[in-house]
């Protein structure tokens, strides 16, 4: 943890951030693992898991090889931690910086070297709990109090606390130039992610499909349809844990980005992600990242999705929910005990969506939307320009 904590202590000056809101590092000891440990990676319930495996040995008499074998392992661990898990938006340039002139991994692994400095100084069996200084005969004060002994403050504070705005308010122009400073703690930032990089990517997410009622007395079904089933139904599986058969909070936000393409003005794009108003985040966080996923459907006609916004439109709910398309079938087979009832839905126009919109992470710098004529100032074009100005400088 110390190394880890000590090679992003300077993360937030590079811009770096996780793109998943979990990670689960287990360590246990086994007799027959290889000096100095073990891990290995895995994603378990769609999220990133590293089981780290060590074998007994005297934490204060290292060697100076075995402390450099020990380093090395770390420097491992660390890097593919961090390949994983982290997003870098990083130049070359930086990375020197990092690495060469911060002496970043080296910072890092130096950390783990205290328990031996330690050893030096107290001795190989050093009394580093309270157990240790008690001696047996030592009178016994027993707790008379009947809670915590600040427990006044606590109530005072959650009294106190403001009520979570349910609209954000939306920003005007850059960034302020202190987002990213480095002297922002990792407590102020957060990320929020009800999407499973992993899980996605196996399942192959291949577009989406509706089923409606032409009298429009039915619940719609939209549905996400997946190649690889298991996937794609243990995608459902942990919404159904993490929201319920109900979303009653919102918490999946769905928006359909309409007008995306002058070619095709039936073309629209699906982003599935989290709703930042929402999500259940920590009191102090000040700094979010969120993942979305986003997918084109260019239909020849927009029967399909205006049929299923009309059936929307009178029941005002919609269940979402897997969808598969098998081999060598033209019709998806939908699940519908996996599915989740919403009620909230965002349609947007392609050209309505502007830089600091909740929404434009949907838009891509190759689109080319449909804009009204006469509307010679369209929000969406800021973003393009933006993307296409990021691409320039990452190449």
């Amino acid at each position: 943890m110390a190394a880890l904590e000590a090679l992003l202590s300077t993360g937030t000056g590079h811009h770096f951030f996780a793109h998943e809101p979990v990670l689960t590092v287990k360590v246990r000891s086994a007799e027959f693992a290889a000096l100095p440990f073990e891990f290995k990676m895995e994603d378990r319930e769609g999220r990133p898991y590293v089981e780290i495996s060590s074998t007994a040995f005297h934490a204060q008499k290292l060697s100076h090889d075995e402390q450099r074998a020990l380093k090395d392992k770390l420097v491992d661990l660390l890097v593919h931690i961090l390949a994983r898990f982290f997003v870098v938006d990083i130049s070359e340039e930086q990375i020197r910086k990092l690495i060469h002139d911060e002496l970043a991994l080296e910072r890092s692994v130096d950390f783990t070297s205290s328990f031996v400095t330690a050893g030096n100084v107290l001795g190989y069996a050093p009394k580093t709990s309270l157990d240790c200084w008690i001696e047996s005969n030592a009178q016994d004060y027993p707790v008379r109090r009947s809670e915590e002994w600040d427990s006044v403050e606590r109530r005072t504070k959650s009294a106190s606390k403001p009520i979570r705005a349910t609209k954000m308010k939306r920003g005007e122009g850059e960034p302020p130039p202190t987002l990213w400073q480095e002297r922002a703690s990792h407590a102020d930032m957060e990320t929020i992610s009800l999407i499973r990089i992993s899980l996605w990517d196996r399942a192959e997410w291949g577009g989406t499909a509706f089923l409606w009622t032409e009298n429009n007395q039915a619940i719609p079904v939209l549905a996400l349809m997946f190649r690889n089933q298991e996937a794609g139904l243990e995608i459902f599986t942990h919404w159904q844990k993490e929201l319920g058969k109900t979303d009653k909070d919102e918490r999946l936000r769905l928006t359909i980005i309409r007008g995306i393409s002058k070619k095709n003005v039936h073309a629209y794009r699906v982003v599935v992600g989290s709703n930042p108003e929402v999500s259940k985040s920590g009191d102090n966080s000040r700094l979010f990242f969120m993942v979305n996923r986003r997918r084109n459907m260019e239909p020849p006609s927009d029967r399909n999705l205006s049929s299923f916004l009309k059936n929307f439109d009178v029941v005002k709910s919609y269940i979402i929910a897997p969808a598969v398309l098998k081999d060598g079938s033209i019709e998806p087979e939908v699940l519908l005990e996996k599915g989740i009832l919403k009620r909230e839905l965002n349609v947007r126009q392609a050209w309505e969506i502007g830089r600091n919109d909740i929404d434009s992470p949907g838009i891509r710098d190759d689109d080319e939307p449909v804009i009204p004529d006469g509307q010679t100032q369209a929000p969406v074009l800021q973003v393009i320009d933006w993307l296409r100005e990021c691409q320039r400088d990452s190449n």
